[in-house]
């Protein structure tokens, strides 16, 4: 989390910049952000807005999955969540 609390702004057009070196789209990358993080913390909710606006696909890892608000992450853009007890196996994120 610290890269992206490093950036004031336009997350997703810097690193895509950086992808760009190396060959890879956004489109290739699913970006694992902090969940807790991405529910307290408006600057990575609005990072979270910029990356998928480029084109990145999120998963919020960390969760405690019962005490989550899946509504909040797909209006994030976050596709997949991973809950602290199952941090290796993705589920997929859906609106209620």
């Amino acid at each position: 989390m610290r890269h992206v609390a490093a950036l004031p702004e336009h997350h997703g057009e810097v690193f895509e910049t950086l992808l760009h070196r190396f060959g890879l789209r956004t489109d290739q990358v699913v970006l694992r952000l902090d969940g807790r993080a991405l529910h307290a913390d408006p600057h990575v909710q609005v990072a979270a807005r910029s990356f998928t606006s480029y084109g990145y696909r999120l998963l919020a890892a960390g969760l405690d999955i019962d005490h989550t608000d899946l509504n909040l992450l797909h209006a994030l853009g976050v596709r997949w969540v991973a809950s602290r007890a199952q941090d290796a196996q993705a589920l997929q994120c859906r609106a209620a």
